[in-house]
């Protein structure tokens, strides 16, 4: 399942794109033919048989970026934007699924979930349909990252997790990429308003809707 990641919804999304902006995908990676991981030119895992190809390629055969040299991850411009001024910077553990992630915040290991967004539950039993092509897509755009937490009115849920808006900080990233929207937008997110937390609640709105009128993933069976 892991390998059912995001071929529909890169088709989908530059379907929506207007003006043809070009996805970080446009990048050449390399893969070797027993590896499960992509890689830069410079990379030390990669050995004499490595075999160049796009980032899209990539991604669409369920490759995930190596640990070891951080690729870039399949971020695309609808989730790009000047981060906003009062965040904090943590690091990222683990992805726990699509809307939920361990952080070191503070000198302790959190959970952060996303806010705005929920999408389908692998966890506690549960085993929803694109659930783990979700937790696999935020995992390639996450993982051993430094990321931005943006929080809104409420800090914590009921279960003591943080609520954050998530912002993706990376070597070489041209701008900060708002998770939860990207999220949305490529179809593995619902909306889920929770008052008083609703800052970007029309922007997420959004972001469902065009994953919507794509029929990407959650939505490729809509009527």
């Amino acid at each position: 399942m892991r390998r059912i990641i995001v071929a529909a919804a890169v088709l989908a999304f530059l379907a929506l794109t207007s003006a043809g902006s070009a996805l970080s995908s446009d990048v050449t990676v390399y893969i070797t033919r027993t590896g499960s991981c992509y890689h830069t030119a410079e990379c030390s895992c990669l050995r004499s048989s490595a075999m160049p190809l796009s980032l899209t390629d990539a991604v669409e055969r369920g490759y995930r970026p190596c640990k070891v040299c951080k690729p870039p991850a399949p971020d695309a411009p609808i989730g790009a934007a000047t981060a906003p001024a009062e965040t904090v910077e943590v690091p990222v553990v683990r992805v726990v699924d699509g809307d939920t992630i361990k952080v070191r915040y503070r000198g302790k290991l959190e959970s952060v979930r996303l806010v705005g967004i929920d999408t389908p539950e692998i966890t506690r039993g549960k085993n929803e349909p694109f659930g783990k092509p979700a937790g696999a897509f935020l995992e390639a755009l996450l993982a051993d990252r430094t990321v931005l937490l943006e929080f809104d009115v409420e800090r914590r849920d009921r279960y003591g997790r943080l609520l954050a808006y998530v912002w993706a900080q990376g070597d070489g990233d041209p701008a900060p990429v708002f998770v939860n929207a990207q999220l949305a937008r490529w179809g593995y997110a619902q909306l889920l308003t929770i008052p008083p937390n609703v800052k970007y609640v029309e922007r997420l709105r959004n972001a469902v809707g065009a994953a919507k009128a794509a029929r990407a993933n959650l939505w490729r069976d809509i009527q």
